[in-house]
């Protein structure tokens, strides 16, 4: 009887450790950059002015499936991880001010928001009682910050020569208003995949791109 007891409690436990195991050894899922190919174009010389080393030409073939590296067909979509991309961080800028805002950047005290003024990746606004900021980010587009509205500017980064403008704002309290231009500061096809590893209330507004996210659980705004 007890030893019917332990093989049930031993076979509980290997259950859960193989769960746990399972858990641990899923892979990890990355952002991805969609691009549509152009003609001229192939791997050799897409490899070359996008990402970091010549290295990657086998792995974005293996990856994709393409048959021969040096003709593509114009109009197919291929896979290209973000981690394998050349990268810079950009800046938004602010191009009008009304009423009291504030910027808070890392190591530094709080300063009052000024036009002209750059923001950089990781500064938070904060807009008080009838207060607005206008901000211009990298691609064109624009985004009011509206009155009694706290933000972060978590990413502002550009992948690849063509300048692939990928933009996220964490807005914590209150709303904006974001408005694209007819012409943004894009190359031609392309687009950011990106699987959220969190629920955060965000958004990404970008006009260089679309984006495709995961289901991942409602986040309250």
């Amino acid at each position: 009887m007890q030893l019917g007891k332990l093989a049930h409690r031993f076979d509980g436990i290997c259950s859960i450790a193989l769960f746990l195991i399972l858990i641990l050894s899923a892979p990890a899922v990355a952002e991805e950059w969609i691009y549509t190919v152009r003609p001229g174009d192939n791997l050799w010389n897409l490899t070359e002015r996008h990402l970091k080393s010549m290295e990657y030409v086998q792995p974005l073939q293996q990856l994709n499936q393409v048959r021969n590296p040096y003709v593509i067909p114009p109009g197919t979509a291929l896979r290209i991880p973000v981690a394998w991309t050349k990268q810079q961080d950009i800046f938004a800028q602010a191009v009008s001010v009304y009423g009291t805002a504030t910027l808070q950047r890392k190591d530094q005290e709080r300063m009052p928001i000024e036009q002209g003024m750059q923001l950089l990746m990781g500064d938070e606004i904060h807009s008080g009682n009838d207060a607005f900021v206008t901000v211009e980010l990298a691609d064109g587009s624009q985004m009011r910050v509206q009155e009694n509205t706290q933000l972060r500017l978590e990413n502002m980064r550009m992948f690849g020569d063509y300048g692939l403008i990928d933009t996220l704002v964490d807005v914590r309290q209150g709303r904006t208003e974001n408005s694209v231009p007819k012409n943004p500061r894009k190359p031609p096809g392309s687009k950011l995949k990106r699987h959220p590893q969190s629920a955060r209330c965000a958004a990404r507004i970008s006009a260089s791109g679309s984006l495709k996210r995961n289901p991942a659980p409602a986040a309250r705004c």
